[in-house]
């Protein structure tokens, strides 16, 4: 599993299992088969690909978006 932190001023895609724990300005993408586990800010909204998943704990200043 990944773990992104810091600041990311541009959208994300997600392409393998991953830790959020930073601030992404952006929209963030999880591709299918994937799971996102959002402990940071997302300012846009996040996206998810059939079969992605998501666990949220964090603060989504959009929507979750099933694609």
């Amino acid at each position: 599993m990944e773990n992104i932190g810091g600041i990311i001023n541009e959208s994300l895609v997600i392409d393998h299992d991953t830790d959020l724990g930073g601030i992404v300005a952006g929209d963030v993408t999880v591709n299918p088969g994937c799971l996102l586990r959002l402990g940071g800010i997302v300012g846009g909204d996040v996206i998810l690909q059939p079969g992605a998943r998501l666990h949220m704990t964090g603060i989504l200043n959009g929507r979750v978006v099933h694609a």
